[in-house]
């Protein structure tokens, strides 16, 4: 472990994970492009994770940026293995100090190393860096000088393609309607061959433009923080109110038990020293769940930036990884049962406190009530706007429900009840 003497000295190495003050161990980047050791950063996460009831993500260490998790809400010490590993920095850590070009000593020459290549992951000579732009295979590659290399944020740059979820390697090509996922030509080989509807990207990014359907999840997420910061504002409206019963209480009393003797007095300390208690732990308990809220309006934040991102974007492959991801996270948001707790403080009088006598062992009972409420929409205040219009003839129908992959169940009335299911064609 780095000593506090040497911490300024290193800490503008890139090969030193700004959390532990060493050389990187295993090393994880971030979507925001830091790294940190595999072990420093999954310890990070797990304290960020316990003091909050919705663990939907944190934020990075250094620049702040929230990073929302794909992983399990319940399982934050899982989520650091879904960062990839940072190549470049394993590689740069692990190798010693003087290295040699990787092209020549492949034909056995050894030629002092000047540069680094970031698409290929490797060292190279002047001569082979000159050779590297002009070949047409390799002229686009990003290439850096080994002296700027310890001091610029070094993150793998087959990393930052629009790749496949599932296969590294490979660029999305295809998206699966069923699965409502965008995949690459291996996974529609395999995963994905029994699907019945699998489109291009093109047209898929296409139909995305065409259609509403960013709007209306944008318009969803701005209903959904909206009803995140009212419930935020209530509670912390809630904690001057418990305050302040509190403070009523005290005050009454004071004046109630101003003439009582001086084991009354001790009882009334005791009293006090209770319901400060009690305000405490409710203040406690309505702060995480203020923190529960504000850890929600990061994530729909985030998921707000990045559909505003794939609005923008001509990229075809990086408007639909975007819009997707922020998709599933979105899903995960909503079905993370926010809820809106109430507390109350009470306190209720032992009837023997009026009678001044030394038997009175207890002013009063002090409780913290508590209301809760699984947070949902307010019917009245959605905008609904008409997806899809098609007649059934002979019949009345008196409710629905929507399915998974584009399907809606109405139940037709009349004489019997018979269940008809439509697609989104």
């Amino acid at each position: 472990m780095a000593t506090s003497e040497t911490k300024t000295f290193i800490v503008d190495d890139v090969r030193v994970c700004s959390i532990c003050y060493e050389k990187f161990k295993t090393p994880r980047y971030l979507p925001c492009k830091h790294s940190f050791c595999h072990v420093c950063l999954s310890s990070y996460i797990i304290s960020q994770c316990k003091s909050k009831e919705a663990r939907l993500g944190f934020h990075c260490p250094v620049c702040r940026s929230y990073i929302p998790s794909l992983g399990d809400p319940e399982k934050p010490e899982d989520w650091v293995g879904l960062y990839p590993i940072n190549d470049v920095l394993q590689k740069l850590v692990a190798g010693p100090d003087e290295t040699y070009c990787e092209p020549c000593l492949r034909d056995n020459e050894r030629e002092k190393t000047s540069d680094y290549c970031l698409s290929c992951n490797e060292y190279l000579c002047m001569l082979c860096v000159k050779y590297h732009r002009k070949n047409m295979a390799s002229r686009d590659h990003t290439i850096i000088k080994i002296s700027e290399m310890l001091s610029m944020p070094i993150v793998p740059e087959k990393r930052l393609s629009n790749c496949c979820p599932k296969h590294k390697n490979e660029k999305i090509q295809m998206y699966c309607h069923e699965h409502e996922q965008p995949c690459c030509g291996l996974c529609v080989g395999t995963e994905h061959r029994k699907c019945e509807k699998v489109d291009t990207v093109e047209n898929v990014a296409h139909i995305l433009r065409e259609s509403r359907k960013m709007d209306c999840m944008l318009s969803d997420l701005n209903t959904f923080r909206r009803n995140l910061m009212k419930v935020k504002n209530e509670e912390m409206n809630n904690i001057s109110e418990i305050e302040n019963m509190v403070d009523e209480s005290v005050a009454k009393l004071e004046e109630e038990t101003s003439d009582i003797m001086q084991h009354i007095e001790q009882l009334k300390k005791e009293h006090i020293n209770e319901m400060f208690l009690t305000q405490k732990n409710g203040r406690e308990k309505l702060q995480r769940e203020i923190e529960k809220i504000e850890d929600g309006v990061s994530c729909v934040d985030n998921c707000k930036e990045e559909i505003e991102k794939a609005k923008g974007t001509e990229n075809n492959e990086d408007l639909i990884l975007k819009y997707f991801t922020a998709k599933e996270i979105f899903q995960k948001i909503k079905q993370n049962n926010f809820k809106r707790i109430q507390l109350k403080i009470a306190s209720e009088k032992e009837p023997s406190w009026m009678k001044i006598t030394t038997e009175i062992r207890k002013i009063a009972n002090v409780k913290l009530s508590e209301i809760t409420r699984v947070f949902q929409f307010d019917i009245s205040t959605v905008e609904l706007t008409k997806f899809k219009e098609f007649p059934i003839e002979n019949a009345t129908i008196y409710c629905g429900l929507f399915l998974s992959r584009g399907r809606f169940l109405v139940v037709k009335h009349k004489g019997d009840e018979t269940c008809l299911v439509y697609d989104q064609n």
